[in-house]
This record gives C-alpha cells, structure tokens and sequence, in this order.
C-alpha cells in the first residue's frame, strides 16, 4: 500500500462513455473504462443503487460507475452522499463512495473517498495520468451505512466521514492542482468482473460553496 499526503496531479485523457436516464431530475450516471459495465436504479427521490463489474479503483484506468447531478462545478464545493450497503458481489475491493475528478477520461487524475466490501474506508487518488492509483486506509472494519464527504477549498481538498451525516470527523487532507471546473460525484467500482456488486446510496447532494481566486 502506497500512502500519500501531498500528492501534485496532472490532467489524464481517455474515455467509454454511456449516460443513462437522468436521475433526481438533474442526476446523470456514466460508465468509465473500457470493460466497465454498469446498470443504474432508482428506489426513490434520493435513493439508488449501482450494479457494477470490471477491475478495482486500483490500477493505470479506472473502470467504474459514476453518477453526477450538477455534471461539473467551478471553485470552492462539496460533494456528500450515505453509502447504504454493499451486496450480491464478493470481490473483496468493491467499493462506493463520492469522487471529484478533472475529466471523464479512464485515467484522469482524481480524488475519492468510499466504503470498500471487506477493507474499510479508503481514500483514493492518482498522481499524475496514466499512473497507478495510490490509497489510504482510514478504518479498516468501518462499514455501510455511513456518511461521506469530500470538500474543495481552492486547490486544498479535504475528506470526512460521518455516522449521522451531522457530526464530521476528518480523515484526509490534501493541496492538489486541479482545474477550477471538475466533475463532482459519487462512483461504484467492483474487484472484478463477475460476480457484480451492487452498491446503494442515499442523500446525495453536491453544491457549490463559494469561488477560487
């Protein structure tokens, strides 16, 4: 396990790209990576769940399920959502959570935060394009439900979980170099392709909260 707290990143490129449905009115889903393959449903007004396959959040391309509802935001945000449960797959690195990253491209650089089948709550990053993912493990028998949450204040970004989604507890911080307009949102990705996992959220929401210089 590679553990970084500073880690400058570089813009990324490629994409497979399939939106689905809108979801929450505003709410879009896509599928990142070439052998990622993804179906998306909704229970209610503010509850889906994420039926995934592919490689884990681990490698040179991510290969995942990201759903985004304001698409890109510019400066100073959030990005929050309640990962409900993990079931039906039994890839040990599966895992659901929220992510702000540059670009839709399979290698952009980025930074997560989730809840993994059998490894706790990890942070998650790439450096540089084309590069290998680096993660850091904050509890290691944390598990669904629980809050997440990660916050940019111009190029600093920050990490929090929480059990109520009241009480914040910081476990990441991190200056990195990101374009002001980014994509913001929540992802799932499975350990392997078969069986799929099936990832469900709650309480998504994403905003705006003030501006870079």
């Amino acid at each position: 396990m590679v553990m970084r707290t500073k880690p400058a990143l570089v813009l990324a490129s490629t994409l497979l790209l399939a939106f689905t449905a809108p979801l929450f009115g505003e709410w879009d889903g896509c599928s990142i990576g070439q052998s990622s393959q993804s179906t998306i449903e909704t229970y209610s007004a503010n509850s889906l769940a994420i039926t995934v396959s592919g490689a884990p959040l681990l490698g040179q391309a991510d290969t995942l399920s990201f759903v985004s509802g304001p698409g890109k935001l510019t400066g100073d945000c959030e990005m929050i959502a309640r990962v409900m449960k993990i079931s039906s797959g039994l890839q040990e690195w599966a895992a659901g959570g929220v992510m702000m990253r540059e670009t839709l491209g399979d290698s952009s650089k980025f930074i997560a935060a989730a809840c993994t089948r059998l490894h706790g709550v990890q942070v998650f990053m790439r450096e540089k394009d084309d590069t290998e993912v680096v993660r850091q493990q904050d509890c290691a028998d944390c598990a669904p439900p629980l809050w997440l949450k990660i916050s940019r204040t111009g190029n600093h970004f920050a990490v929090f979980k929480s059990s109520d989604g009241i009480v914040w507890l910081q476990i990441y911080q991190s200056d990195m170099a990101m374009k002001k307009s980014a994509w913001v949102g929540a992802f799932a990705t499975n350990g392997g392709d078969r069986p799929p996992a099936v990832i469900t959220f709650d309480r998504l929401s994403a905003r705006e909260t003030g501006s870079q210089p």
